[in-house]
């Protein structure tokens, strides 16, 4: 039987299976899984301004927590290429190049005729709507997606991306920075990449979204001539085959590369 490799998914799911609630016990079950936790120092709040602050952030809905601490020391992403990989992401590949070349000397070389040129792919730089799993299972990950959003700003430009949240799946609404109640989703400009930063439901729990609430995003997306990336802490394989077929799913974590996103890229192209 092959095994899968192990994933940050699989050390979050390991903490609420053993209900690892301390920090020690946590860091120990991270090592034996190859993963090395990050301790914070977080600063004691003191004076009336702080208790002011602190109670304010009570009132709050949970739809708006604060960033979770990092589940490890080290971006799920290597530092190195993370730059190279965005900017990888949100490229578009449209066929409006030169001809190509190639077919046309075949087609010549069999004597066939030529009703019409093949274009080559041609990719052009674009924005991305981002947008963020805040259910239950994703809480671990939530600085990290702050910290991969402020890349893309830094990457692509500022008013290049958009960021929605959403719980289950953005098949059930997603709320906007504008906004503070959940809307239907709609992508913004055609061709542009939606990325979602999520686990697919494969960490469970009781807002985690079925396999038919994706495909129907999946379908949304497309209509609106925009294709889906899913940044996932999972590998591939743990995605159901019909997910893998409607999207491209990459792992968020350190085995990724360029290559790997281009190979995922190409692998759904018509």
């Amino acid at each position: 039987m092959r095994m899968h490799s192990i994933s940050a998914g699989d050390v979050v799911r390991a903490f609420r299976l053993l209900d690892a609630r301390d920090e020690a016990t946590r860091a120990a079950i991270a090592r034996v899984l190859g993963f090395d936790l990050q301790a914070e120092a977080r600063p004691q709040a003191i004076g009336r301004r702080a208790l002011n602050s602190e109670r304010r952030n009570e009132e709050k809905p949970s739809l708006e927590r604060s960033f979770e601490e990092p589940l490890c020391n080290r971006p799920l992403f290597n530092p190195q290429w993370t730059r190279a990989m965005i900017s990888t992401m949100a490229r578009i590949r449209t066929r409006s190049g030169p001809p190509e070349i190639e077919g046309l000397v075949a087609a010549a070389a069999e004597r066939q005729p030529m009703l019409s040129l093949a274009l080559s792919i041609s990719e052009t730089a674009s924005g991305a709507d981002v947008l963020l799993d805040i259910g239950e299972h994703m809480a671990v990950f939530s600085r990290e997606q702050a910290r991969l959003v402020h890349m893309m700003r830094r990457v692509l430009g500022r008013g290049m991306v958009s960021t929605f949240r959403f719980l289950g799946s953005p098949a059930r609404g997603v709320l906007s920075q504008s906004t503070s109640d959940f809307e239907a989703y709609r992508p913004a400009r055609p061709g542009w990449p939606v990325i979602v930063l999520t686990d697919l439901g494969i960490g469970g729990g009781a807002a985690a979204a079925p396999s038919s609430e994706w495909l129907e995003f999946s379908r949304l997306v497309r209509s609106g001539g925009c294709h889906l990336l899913a940044l996932v802490p999972y590998p591939p394989a743990r995605s159901s085959a019909d997910l893998a077929s409607s999207m491209h799913i990459i792992e968020w974590g350190r085995a990724t590369s360029v290559r790997t996103i281009k190979t995922a890229l190409r692998s759904l192209e018509r």
